[in-house]
């Protein structure tokens, strides 16, 4: 006698859309966005690294480039050594780095809009925009991974060990999204 067990399609889509993300996060791209479909699968938006950083390019300082360098390095390495967690101490270490220095500089050197685009695109680093499809404009909400996201992983480094929770992530919102009732804070 043969057993079939049938599975919800929202079970299946779940199941499905998680391998996707996975796949995704494992490939040198930034996930933008995610537009939902009909409550049931999702379609993404990735951008690279360079379309990701643009912003960077109005700052037009080298000490930033540098350090934009180096984080992309240590941001390769992290994803390349599949989440190792030897990689993910440097390259936090690079994250936060870049996020002293831009806050250094941007303070004595340049416009309040500039200052604001390129703080907005490093705190959104690793973070996603959740759209629908049948309203793409709107933003009803925010998204990241553990696996990728800065933020979260400097808590990991400590107790690497204990269950993913979003107590360990100390803020969350996405670049470019003028809309600060998206910025959150768990703590």
């Amino acid at each position: 006698m043969i057993q079939v067990k049938i599975i919800p399609v929202e079970k299946v889509a779940r199941v499905h859309g998680r391998s996707l993300l996975l796949s995704l996060l494992e490939k040198e791209k930034l996930l933008t966005r995610i537009s939902v479909l009909n409550n049931v699968c999702f379609v993404t938006e990735t951008k690279t690294w360079d379309e990701y950083w643009r912003v960077f390019n109005e700052l037009d300082c080298d000490e930033i480039n540098d350090q934009l360098h180096s984080l992309y390095a240590a941001w390769c390495g992290y994803i390349q050594s599949g989440f190792a967690y030897s990689q993910k101490q440097e390259y936090c270490f690079r994250y936060f780095s870049l996020l002293d220095r831009l806050l250094l500089i941007s303070s004595e050197n340049f416009n309040a809009q500039i200052r604001f685009s390129s703080l907005q695109t490093i705190l959104g680093f690793e973070c996603f925009k959740v759209t629908s499809t049948s309203s793409d404009n709107e933003i009803f909400g925010t998204g990241t991974t553990t696996v990728r996201n800065p933020n979260y992983l400097l808590a990991k480094l400590k107790i690497p060990n204990i269950p993913d929770d979003p107590r360990y992530l100390p803020v969350i919102t996405v670049a470019r999204a003028r809309m600060p009732y998206l910025f959150k804070h768990y703590r």
